[in-house]
């Protein structure tokens, strides 16, 4: 057993007291500093009277600023400069009584020590407690110095007279039974760096009017550049230096340039767009459609947003989709159970997955390009390698909402609905730890730079969640770290993600048809983008991952239930906000159809004017495409999209058509798992049916997609393949 270490005390100082890097053991924090503030504020009443006018200093106490000035120039070693303002201000630096305490020890007079705390004006238990630390030290100086005769004297005649408490005498009794060499003491134990944390100790059992805390001066400076910075809304965004802040004027931080601007718009795919992602090399858009197609974007600069490809295959609509860490692969999920590999820009499937024996909702890759995990509602998340090989199988209570692998690639993340976020071990393959939600998460998104994960928490009528919520886990820690409000989330699907080069912001869809973005660390709500006409899915805004020596896509991308993804970039500055372009390219490079707007070169994107709207009569590449796949049914797609509705189809009830206020309802992605869902009930495009109010308000009617009394004009379902 040790006798002692620089960190030990006795039990009535460790409550008081709490150790730091600092010299004497101090830890100064926000709270405990603005005690002492108070107590400093009080000194001159407790010296005896109240502060007069010509003892103020800008409504301050003169003598404590001059305390300050003092201590402050004595660290910075400027002593004859302090001189000349102790003689000049006839303010000294600190009380005769503590200068004659602080004399005896630093000189190991003990006694004189012991006499100069009874001279201080404290309080009885501080002077026990002040004794007791004194005497504590004399006694393992000695054993330190291998005087055990007078060590002996010390703990039994002394040390344990001045017990006062049964923390000090359990003290005494610790060090009475251990043996009295130097070798007991810990390694590292010096007497010179034992009397420096003895003298912090000190510190804090006297009052501030008495021995001012240690480096009170910068204690301050940092607290009001602090209290700035947490008022500055965009502090740590726009990448500045926090070693160039001044002292010299307040703390502001530029706004950063955020995508408030849309830049172009896609309206290729036929129906709802339901989740978009950026390769990792920021070269393609891959998007998943209900219209049961991936679309690949072209984004090699200078963007003109062209399709590089269509991704055909699947019988259903693409839940989601998954680049590779090195952009060779593109995993695309669908609800016809399946899971296809492809190789841009190959639009050809490379290989298909199909042990999924209900709708596959997500799929991600290991950093090693080479395997993969896929999750559906039938409860099982496969772990898959590219050649085909099922490598592993878990199989979980119920059906998983969403999957997610952490930017180390150690760890998966699963969510399912039964409220709770649940960490797996990719390596050992087994469940490490479960985090607790109080309500469903409907989708996850994992950093790629920390240790962090966004989950989404739709709006709950039922429970005490009235209102949706994104919030910002640290896996670490096992604990929520922020929350970020604003957005609508209610039935569907909606998805959030980090955003920024750095992913300084959070961003997310919603179904008011806007976006979203917040401060990642303060969690305040920054930018709102209007401009889709229904629900956003899905936004990707990628980061700058470590290491990595291309280019990123500097744009924010967003997908909505009006079958269009919108572009978000800078905002120019100019006063009149230029018209978004909508893609004119056309499938595998070839030139789009020929109109009075079309592009002069194959791929050139289009600005809306005030002109007459692309002939509907036209057939373009993707109809000829999706028209082959389905067998001669391309024709009534094409009759659909001529039509150009904007509105989605409409989900009826069997009090009619509603939407999220009860009168009409837009389709979405997979509603989320919310009390009234009907598990295991799904419509025609797999999303499960939910419980929504009808005309009175009553939330009793089930949903169901209408297949015999559709309204015209609108996109029918389209049949498999």
């Amino acid at each position: 057993m040790e006798l002692a270490s620089r960190g030990r005390s006795p039990g009535f100082a460790a409550k008081r007291v709490l150790s730091s890097g600092e010299p004497g053991g101090r830890h100064h924090t926000a709270g405990s500093a603005a005690k002492r503030a108070r107590e400093m504020m009080t000194g001159a009443q407790l010296s005896g009277g109240t502060v007069g006018q010509d003892d103020l200093f800008d409504g301050l106490n003169r003598r404590e600023v001059v305390w300050l000035l003092l201590q402050g120039l004595t660290d910075m070693g400027y002593g004859a400069t302090c001189a000349a303002l102790e003689r000049e201000s006839g303010v000294g630096r600190e009380p005769q009584g503590v200068a004659d305490l602080r004399q005896a020890v630093s000189c190991t007079c003990w006694d004189d020590a012991v006499s100069a705390v009874g001279r201080l004006e404290v309080e009885e238990v501080a002077q026990n407690e002040l004794r007791f630390l004194l005497l504590e030290q004399k006694y393992l100086e000695g054993v330190a110095q291998e005087a055990q005769d007078s060590a002996q004297r010390c703990i039994l005649e002394e040390l344990a007279s001045v017990a006062f408490d049964a923390d000090s005498r359990l003290r005494v009794h610790e060090l009475q039974s251990v043996s009295t060499s130097s070798q007991s003491l810990e390694r590292g134990w010096s007497v010179e760096g034992s009397r420096e944390v003895l003298w912090g100790r000190i510190q804090a059992l006297l009052q501030p009017r008495l021995a001012m805390p240690p480096r009170r001066l910068s204690v301050l400076l940092w607290q009001a550049r602090r209290y700035q910075e947490l008022h500055c809304l965009y502090h740590h965004v726009d990448g500045h230096d926090p070693s160039s802040c001044s002292l010299l004027r307040d703390h502001t931080c530029r706004p950063p340039p955020l995508p408030t601007r849309c830049v172009a718009r896609l309206d290729r795919h036929m129906d709802e767009v339901w989740f978009v992602a950026v390769s990792h090399s920021g070269k393609y858009i891959a998007s998943s459609s209900k219209d049961k197609t991936v679309i690949l974007w072209d984004c090699t600069p200078p963007a003109t947003f062209g399709i590089a490809c269509v991704l055909i295959g699947h019988s259903e609509p693409c839940s989601c989709v998954s680049w590779s860490r090195d952009d060779r692969y593109v995993l695309t999920a669908s609800n016809d159970r399946t899971v296809r590999l492809w190789e841009p820009p190959s639009d050809c499937s490379v290989r298909l997955f199909a042990k999924h024996t209900e709708p596959v909702t997500s799929v991600g890759w290991l950093h090693d390009s080479r395997h993969f995990i896929s999750a559906g509602f039938d409860r099982w998340i496969y772990l898959w390698n590219v050649d085909g090989t099922e490598l592993h199988r878990w199989e979980v209570p119920s059906r998983v909402q969403d999957v997610a692998v952490t930017h180390d690639g150690k760890h998966m993340l699963v969510v399912n609905s039964d409220r709770n976020l649940k960490v797996i071990n990719l390596l050992t393959r087994r469940e490490l730890f479960t985090l607790p939600e109080s309500d469903a998460v409907t989708s996850v998104c994992a950093s790629q730079l920390r240790d962090e994960v966004l989950v989404n928490i739709s709006q709950q009528v039922n429970t005490a969640q009235q209102a949706p919520v994104i919030r910002l886990w640290d896996l670490g820690a096992r604990r929520v770290v922020q929350r970020y409000l604003g957005h609508f989330q209610g039935r569907f699907v909606v998805r959030s993600g980090f955003g920024g080069p750095r992913e300084q912001f959070v961003i997310s869809g919603s179904e008011d048809g806007q976006v979203y973005i917040w401060h990642r660390h303060y969690g305040s709500l920054l930018e709102v983008l209007p401009g889709h006409a229904s629900t956003v899915n899905s936004v990707v805004w990628p980061c700058v991952f470590p290491g990595y020596s291309g280019s990123c896509c500097p744009w924010l991308v967003s997908a909505a239930d009006d079958h269009t993804l919108r572009i978000w970039g800078p905002d120019s500055g100019g006063d009149d906000e230029p018209a978004p372009q909508t893609n004119g390219a056309s499938h595998n490079g070839t030139s789009g159809p020929e109109s009075a707007q079309a592009p002069e070169a194959p791929g050139d994107a289009v600005i809306e004017g005030g002109g007459s709207r692309e002939d509907p009569t036209v057939v373009d590449d993707i109809g000829v495409a999706v028209a082959e796949h389905l067998d001669g049914e391309g024709q009534q797609l094409l009759a659909a999209r001529a039509l150009d509705d904007p509105l989605p189809p409409r989900l009826r009830t069997s009090s009619g058509l509603v939407d999220a206020e009860g009168d009409e309802e837009e389709d979405g992605e997979y509603a989320s798992d919310v009390p009234g869902a009907d598990d295991g009930a799904t419509d025609a495009a797999g999303r499960v049916r939910v419980s929504a109010g009808d005309a009175s308000g009553t939330p009793e009617a089930i949903m169901t997609v209408t297949s015999d009394a559709a309204p015209a004009g609108l996109l029918p379902e389209l049949p498999p393949h």
